[in-house]
C-alpha cells in the first residue's frame, strides 16, 4: 500500500493552479432512498443522486486572478466553475477528480496575530462527477 503525501496535492480552476493553497478537503456522497413501504419490516433503500461537496483554504492572494479571484467572481454572478482536486499533484498518472460545481460561500480569517490572511471557498457539485488521472 502506498501512503500519499498532501505536499503535493493541487486544485485547479479550469486549466490554472489556485494560488497558494493550504488544504482542501472533500466528500464525496450518495444519500439513500427509501424504497419500503409501511408495511415491511425491514428497511430497503435505492440509492440517490450522487456529488461532491467540500472547501479550499488558501492565503489570500489577490494577483491570482485565474484562481481566487474567479472563485470569488464567481459566488456573486452565481456561475458554475470546473474544479479540479489533485489530492497526489498534476504530474501524469496522478489522480483526479474533476466536476462542474457552484462555490456556495467564502469565509475569510484575518489573524491578530500578523498571520497571513485565509480565504475558504465552499464548493457542491452540479452534474457528473469524473474520476480519473492527469
Amino acid at each position: 500500500m502506498s501512503v500519499i503525501s498532501g505536499k503535493s496535492g493541487a486544485v485547479k480552476l479550469g486549466a490554472n493552479a489556485v494560488a497558494e493553497v493550504v488544504d482542501f478537503a472533500y466528500t464525496m456522497t450518495m444519500p439513500l432512498v427509501p424504497s419500503h413501504s409501511l408495511a415491511d419490516l425491514y428497511q430497503e433503500f435505492l440509492p440517490g443522486r450522487r456529488g461532491i461537496t467540500g472547501s479550499v483554504t488558501c492565503r489570500w492572494d489577490d494577483t491570482d486572478t485565474n484562481g481566487q479571484t474567479a472563485l470569488r467572481a464567481a459566488i456573486l454572478a452565481a456561475t458554475q466553475v470546473t474544479l479540479d482536486l489533485l489530492p497526489e499533484g498534476a504530474v501524469t498518472g496522478d489522480y483526479r477528480i474533476q466536476f462542474t460545481a457552484y462555490i456556495q460561500d467564502v469565509s475569510y480569517t484575518i489573524p491578530d496575530d500578523h498571520g497571513p490572511v485565509m480565504s475558504t471557498f465552499s464548493f457542491t457539485s452540479t452534474g457528473t462527477v469524473t474520476q480519473d488521472t492527469v
